[in-house]
């Protein structure tokens, strides 16, 4: 019983983890689409976004490490 509960607190996380990374794909997305945006503008926009991404993922990755 204790090992489903460890899995379900795993499975909320990862949601989480999921729908943050997905808002942060839709900003990218945006971005890129961006036909008035100046590419240096765009460039520094897309490298923020993609560190805010390495790091939701690491944190995702560290917290959900030996559940499974």
């Amino acid at each position: 019983m204790e090992e489903n509960v460890e899995k379900l607190k795993v499975k909320k996380l990862l949601g989480k983890v999921s729908s943050k990374l997905r808002r942060l794909r839709k900003r990218r997305d945006h971005i890129l689409n961006d036909e008035d945006m100046p590419r240096s503008e765009k460039q520094k926009l897309l490298d923020a976004i993609q560190e805010k991404m390495n790091q939701v993922s690491q944190v995702g990755i560290q917290r959900t490490e030996g559940a499974f």
